[in-house]
């Protein structure tokens, strides 16, 4: 039995050291910035008018269907990254969410910051991705987002170490909706917890979309569907850029080059 035992450690410990290269495929990426390439200004490949929108944290009754209708009705497609706890309370949700032809992705069980073991980073992303998975198509792209951006070598070698993990791309990261820890309203999260109005906040939004577009990037906005102000913000954020004579176009994060790569 001991012996037993002290094989299967050893075998966990060769396939988790087992380099990029070599047949565990590095889909999961090391890289804090991913999909931003290293050394350049701009996500490789694509064009400055194009928004990648992005919700993380529902589904919730409270905001998810009024951003659905928003962006219904601006023709704008989204990622979901939803956490597992909350998905499993609103299924009907990921239903309407999946057949209005947006896309869900996980950003884990609980929203957990640190993980205290590596048993418990793989069991709470399969917990939310056993959800997810009959809502994620043949061809669909599975995608990562880690609770508050917090990654770490160990997180991607056990990552790509897992037969079922290693077939997400992540982590997924974002350049409008926080990133200044000096200011109170660059993410919608902040905004709300500081009393800060939607209209104020839509004008940080908007300030880090332009910057962006001037600069010569796309931009990944990350707003959160768990307050109803952010589905009044993104009403606010998609009739401005209507009417501000860009053509922007909305696209999936799945379509991003980098990504298609790593799939």
């Amino acid at each position: 039995m001991k012996l037993s035992i002290y094989f299967k450690v050893l075998f966990l410990a060769m396939v988790i050291s087992v380099p990029a290269s070599a047949s565990i495929r590095k889909i999961f990426s090391p890289s804090m910035t991913f999909p931003f390439m290293k050394g350049t200004t701009s996500l490789k490949g694509v064009s400055r008018n194009t928004i990648y929108l992005t919700f993380d944290d529902g589904p919730t009754s409270v905001a998810t269907p009024y951003i659905l209708d928003t962006l219904d009705e601006f023709n704008a497609k989204a990622t979901f990254f939803v956490v597992g706890r909350m998905a499993r309370n609103n299924l009907s949700i990921l239903d309407e969410i999946r057949s209005k032809g947006h896309r869900l992705a996980n950003h884990s069980y609980s929203h957990e910051f640190d993980f205290p073991s590596q048993s418990h980073f793989i069991n709470s992303l399969i917990g939310t991705h056993e959800l997810i998975d009959s809502y994620v198509y043949r061809r669909d792209t599975l995608l990562f987002r880690a609770p508050g951006g917090i990654w770490n070598g160990w997180r991607e070698q056990v990552g790509n170490a897992d037969l079922e993990l290693r077939k997400y791309v992540g982590p997924i990261y974002w350049n409008v909706g926080g990133g200044n820890p000096n200011r109170i309203d660059d993410a919608d999260w902040k905004c709300w917890n500081k009393g800060v109005s939607v209209s104020r906040c839509k004008t940080s939004y908007m300030s880090q979309i332009y910057n962006n577009y001037k600069n010569g990037r796309a931009s990944i906005i990350l707003m959160h569907d768990i307050n109803r102000n952010s589905s009044k913000m993104l009403y606010q954020i998609l009739q401005e850029l209507s009417n501000d004579g860009i053509n922007w176009k909305y696209d999936l994060i799945e379509n991003i080059p980098a990504v298609k790569e790593m799939n």
